[in-house]
């Protein structure tokens, strides 16, 4: 059972028992409101503390206690003092300026209407306070699939990822290591806060060849093709009443994304070698590193199945916009290995946060795991990633040099831009043609990734991305 702690200012008492039972008869039955009820804005302020929620009137006239404060300005000083508690307005004042003000510039999380309130809304809002607690505490997710940061703008990603519905279909788009298979584990932990039997089902859709892929999501009876000495149930049957997460949903085959849309869509399908015909409902999560349009324009996705699937779209942030995050990973890298005694300089954090992290936030742990085992003192400095990095000044000197009109730098991008290419595809090519050169000059891959700044991992990655072997 979860706990909720609600404080409700209302200051007519029909209202404020009402708005208490339709709420409760609302919450989902697994978590337990505790109220406090209080009927002017002066008193809301002083027992907000420690609220998970705070529910508040914008006019208490009504009440002989009030001294003349409006929800509004309790809602600001709430806000002031509990970044943390979630709060929602309910009044019959219905003029935009002021529904406006309360959400931009009060601190108010949602606005409802007296005359329409919905008690299924408001449930919503408690779920969302609530699972706001939870992730503070490290209830939901395990400590290996947390998303961290600091960012403001990323927080705001989070707050709308704990906004979605279990019954809502999710596209998750960001560049390779921003930490998609994170933001679908903590979906499906947000619902099964509520279902505690709720499957779930990941799938890396770039790892398998049609054919097992196939039989992966569908399953297969016996003897449905050579090998196959016993039945097996498919991924679509075992993520019944759950939440299944295809990873890199364009390396699905097109044949197979026609499959799973009549699944999507009517939740019935026969395992391979049987005519049989099975049920399952179940929310699907997906994820790309290549923008969605471009992918059904290279006919790497069915538009119809794109369209099914990115119902809500979540995009993150690549790592080096959001730099002020690099020491939190570094300091998770860290405490994950258990290397109490080992810190990163001032200097050297700088020199992480100024990396461009193509492979963010999972090429940045790599390169720490290289960084901790080829220093053998408790400090590790700027000059010391810059030698790991293959750095030296030297060459920092020559790169802060302006490029001239002939080098070969500029004579590429002309290149690329006179040909009208997409910079993804761009950027594809100049790392093809880096790795392929590293390649050549260095053999070992365990060269090549230091030399490239990846861990060996992030480098197979990479390889089979771009199609090199």
């Amino acid at each position: 059972m979860h706990k909720l702690r609600i404080l409700l200012a209302e200051d007519m008492p029909h209202e404020r028992m009402a708005i208490e039972m339709g709420l409760k008869r609302a919450l989902p039955h697994n978590v337990t409101p505790e109220f406090i009820l209080v009927d002017h804005a002066e008193v809301a302020v002083d027992r907000a503390k420690g609220c998970d929620l705070a529910i508040l009137d914008i006019d208490f006239s009504q009440s002989s206690s009030s001294r003349g404060m409006t929800g509004l300005e309790a809602a600001r000083l709430i806000r002031s003092a509990q970044k943390d508690c979630h709060i929602v307005i309910v009044s019959s004042t219905e003029e935009h300026a002021t529904m406006r003000a309360a959400t931009e510039h009060c601190g108010v999380n949602w606005y409802l209407r007296r005359a329409s309130i919905s008690y299924d809304e408001l449930a919503w809002q408690a779920r969302q306070a609530l699972l706001s607690r939870l992730h503070r505490e490290g209830m939901l997710v395990d400590e290996r699939y947390r998303y961290l940061t600091c960012s403001s703008a990323a927080e705001n990603t989070l707050r709308r990822v704990d906004a979605i519905l279990p019954n809502q279909s999710v596209l998750i788009y960001g560049e390779t290591g921003t930490g998609k298979e994170l933001i679908a584990r903590r979906i499906h932990a947000n619902a099964r806060a509520f279902d505690r039997k709720r499957p779930f089902r990941a799938i890396d859709c770039s790892a398998l060849s049609p054919t097992l892929f196939e039989g992966e999501m569908f399953g297969h009876k016996r003897g449905a093709f050579t090998g196959a000495v016993d039945s097996r149930r498919g991924a679509l049957e075992t993520v019944d009443g759950g939440d299944l997460f295809l990873d890199e949903i364009h390396n699905i085959p097109v044949s197979i994304q026609q499959k799973l849309l009549r699944v999507l869509n009517d939740g019935v399908f026969s395992p391979l070698g049987s005519n049989d015909e099975i049920r399952s409902k179940f929310r699907i999560i997906t994820a790309t590193n290549v923008p969605l349009d471009q992918a059904i324009a290279s006919g790497k996705l069915l538009p119809d199945f794109a369209e099914r699937v990115r119902k809500i779209k979540v995009e993150l942030l690549p790592l080096r916009e959001r730099p002020e995050d690099v020491p939190l990973l570094v300091d998770n890298c860290l405490s994950q290995i258990g290397l109490v005694d080992k810190e990163f300089s001032e200097d050297a954090i700088e020199f992480l946060k100024s990396r461009p992290w193509c492979g963010n936030a999972r090429e940045l742990k790599g390169f720490i795991d290289n960084a901790i085992s080829e220093v053998k003192i408790p400090i590790i400095t700027r000059s010391d990633l810059e030698n790991i990095a293959g750095e030296s000044r030297s060459r920092k000197i020559e790169d802060s040099k302006p490029l001239e009109t002939g080098d070969s730098l500029i004579q590429l991008a002309d290149k690329l831009v006179a040909g009208d290419q997409p910079l993804p595809d761009a950027i594809a090519s100049v790392e093809r043609a880096y790795f392929r050169r590293a390649l050549s000059q260095h053999k070992s891959l365990d060269r090549v990734a230091k030399v490239s700044g990846l861990s060996r991992t992030t480098l197979y990655r990479k390889l089979r991305d771009l199609g090199i072997s």
